[in-house]
This record gives C-alpha cells, structure tokens and sequence, in this order.
C-alpha cells in the first residue's frame, strides 16, 4: 500500500467517524429538549417538603402506639340482612329477566335454516354465515357466565341464613 491509499483509507475512516459523532452528538440534543426542567418540578416541592416535614412526627407516634387487639365485625343487623337479601333478590331477578329474554333455539332455528339454504346458491353468503359461529361464541359464554351469577346469588342469599317470615324459593336457572 502505497501512503496515498493510507491516507484515502484514513480519511474516509475519519468521515465516517464524523458522521456517527454527528448522529450521537444530534440524538443527545433531541434527549437533552426532552429531559424535564426544574420549573417543572417545582409543583411537588411543598407537597414534598410537608411530607418531608411529617414523617419524623409520624415516626414518632407509630412508636409510642400501642397494637390493639383487632375488633370484630358488628353482626349485621336484621335490617341490613333484609336489604342485603332484597338487593340479592332484585340483582338475581333483573339477571333471570334478561336471560329469558334472549331468543330460544326454537325461535331463531327456522330462520338460520333458511339462510343456510339461500347461502347454498350464494358463495359470499355462505363465507359470511361461517362467521357467525366465532361471532356468537362470545355470546353463549356471556349467557353461562350469567346463569353461573345467578346461582352466585343464590348461594349468597343462602349464606345470609333463613329469612324472617318470608318463604324461601329455589328458582332453577335453565341450562
């Protein structure tokens, strides 16, 4: 190698190198813009210092305190019990409501049996009926969710204990 190559070939190593300083030297500047000032901090300064300022003092008592004994829960009332039961009863019915409102098998069979028969002759038709299943998957899990809820409900108002004078009835979700 003759000294001009080496020079040509340290040259443009040096370019380069100039290059990649100029990009480094560039994405530092952007980091440096985006760093947060100090008037920006200056909303959490009181808060800070006052937090700051308390915590020797809480320190302080958390040391002379004394641990109590843990106090039991009061026993619910019987008014309570009676307006946990009601809301019970009222979330289970508002629940079964909406369960018996959805449409039976026998209601919407004739109907998909007809539209699987136009789908017949129609290509795109039949691709979008293959849809329908992933699309109402979501639908049949809603609805098991929704009848295990009820039974959910059941089992809380059964844990409240018997009711004062009112007759229990089991209601039977169906499957």
């Amino acid at each position: 190698m003759t000294g001009a190559t080496e020079l040509g070939q340290t040259v443009r190593a040096l370019e380069q190198l100039t290059e990649s300083f100029q990009f480094t030297h560039q994405g530092l500047e952007e980091a440096v813009l985006r760093l947060p000032r100090a008037e920006d901090y200056d909303p959490l300064t009181e808060p800070l210092q006052r937090l700051a300022a308390a915590v020797p003092l809480l320190l302080r008592a958390l040391e002379d305190h004394e641990p109590r004994p843990p106090v039991a829960a009061p026993a619910p009332s019987p008014a309570g019990t009676a307006e946990a039961r009601a809301a019970l009863a009222s979330a289970r019915e508002h629940l079964k409501a909406a369960l018996e409102r959805l449409p039976r098998r026998e209601a919407y069979e004739p109907a998909a049996r007809n539209l699987r028969e136009m789908a017949s002759v129609s290509p795109s038709l039949m691709s979008w009926l293959a849809e329908v299943p992933a699309l109402s998957a979501p639908l049949a899990d809603s609805v098991a969710d929704l009848r295990e809820a009820l039974l959910d409900l059941d089992r809380a108002t059964e844990a409240l204990g018997p009711s004062q004078g009112t007759p229990r009835v089991k209601v039977t979700v169906r499957g």
